[in-house]
């Protein structure tokens, strides 16, 4: 598995190609392995610590229960391995319960579940025993780890009976104890997730805003506490520490380019605010941003406005850091309209695009101004 991940690590891919690699290539390795034996509790952690690495190939990590979960709850929908092949071995209880609850023969895959734990498992789901099948004293490690996976992961019958496995597995991912997002202002989270993920993104502006949320870009207060830098102040203006709010809000190099987004978003919309919120663009908050615009394409576009215009600054922030070229706001300002424009090329040569009136609408209102 590591020489897999090393070989996949080389390329450079977004937050979604590498959950898409884990989900695809990685866990079918497991799944055809687990069949002949488990996962040993020391593997089971190896095997997240690889994923974890790989993912998050740079900079600080989240950890697995946290990118585990689905996108809606704060998670990028990452194959938790081990638990995806624990719950896999459900499937063969969920034969069995349907089987004795229609009164069918037991057939011969499942007469050895019968055997090993059935009685087990008539007394955890409430079913009555089967006495015309003889019932082991002891059964063997595989048969009792099933009946473990239910009793460690709070399965009931409800869920045997109406749930797939694949909805029994977000179930628990979902509920698990994960890493804590502590937002730096008043936010509805539900809105900020469906907004970073909107799918007027590519790939790449969903893990920006991902990283950005999360804390997990490799800004200067984050290598200074790391020991990484021995400073932690801002490079554009080098009077306060660089953190997420500093960086993309606050800092006094940044304001012209916002004032620019802020005449976009009003040519766009046709309101008029007195500065872009930091609701809207650090976390592309649903609700603030419903607020100027009611037509579902207007704020498709102002929402790719907004993430292009962080990628560009944090772009431009590590030309002054790696190549030690001066911050210009109006270069900050040519890249957003370039990357407008080659976006809005781009979905104008696909045959059946959906989003070629979000980015035109977006490019008409650079034009415009």
């Amino acid at each position: 598995m590591r020489l897999k991940v090393s070989n996949f690590s080389k390329f450079r891919s977004t937050y979604d190609g590498k959950s898409l690699i884990v989900k695809t290539l990685l866990l079918p390795i497991f799944v055809y392995g687990s069949r002949v034996y488990d996962l040993a509790l020391q593997q089971r952690r190896n095997v997240r610590k690889v994923v974890e690495n790989y993912v998050f190939s740079t900079g600080a990590k989240l950890n697995m229960e946290t990118i585990s979960k689905t996108r809606e709850n704060g998670g990028y929908d990452c194959i938790d391995i081990p638990l995806y092949l624990d719950i896999l071995k459900l499937k063969v209880v969920k034969k069995y319960y349907n089987a004795r609850k229609q009164n069918n023969s037991i057939h011969l895959p499942l007469y050895f579940l019968e055997y090993y734990i059935g009685f087990t498992l008539c007394k955890m789901l409430a079913m009555p025993v089967n006495n015309s099948v003889l019932h082991a004293s002891q059964p063997t490690s595989y048969y009792s780890n099933v009946v473990d996976i239910l009793k460690r992961y709070s399965i009931t019958i409800d869920e045997i009976a109406e749930k797939t496995t694949k909805q029994i597995y977000r179930r628990i991912v979902n509920e698990r104890n994960a890493q804590v997002l502590v937002p730096m202002f008043p936010i509805n989270m539900p809105n900020m997730w469906t907004g970073i993920h909107n799918k007027v993104l590519p790939n790449y502006l969903k893990t920006f805003g991902y990283k950005m949320v999360w804390n997990v870009l490799p800004l200067c207060i984050n290598e200074r506490i790391a020991r990484i830098q021995k400073t932690s102040r801002c490079p554009l203006c080098d009077l306060h520490d660089e953190d997420v709010y500093q960086l993309f809000y606050d800092c006094v190099c940044i304001q012209p380019i916002w004032d620019y987004v802020n005449v976009i978003i009003f040519n766009i919309s046709g309101v008029l605010m007195p500065k872009v919120s930091p609701q809207m663009c650090i976390a592309l908050d649903l609700s603030s941003l419903k607020q100027l615009c009611v037509c579902e394409t207007n704020l498709n576009a102002t929402i790719l406005l907004l993430s292009i215009s962080r990628y560009c600054i944090w772009l431009s922030r590590n030309k002054v850091i790696f190549e030690q070229e001066p911050f210009l706001y109006q270069d900050v300002i040519n890249r957003i309209k370039a990357m407008s424009k080659a976006r809005n090329s781009a979905e104008k040569s696909r045959q059946t695009s959906v989003y070629n009136s979000v980015t035109q609408i977006l490019w008409n209102s650079m034009c415009s101004n």
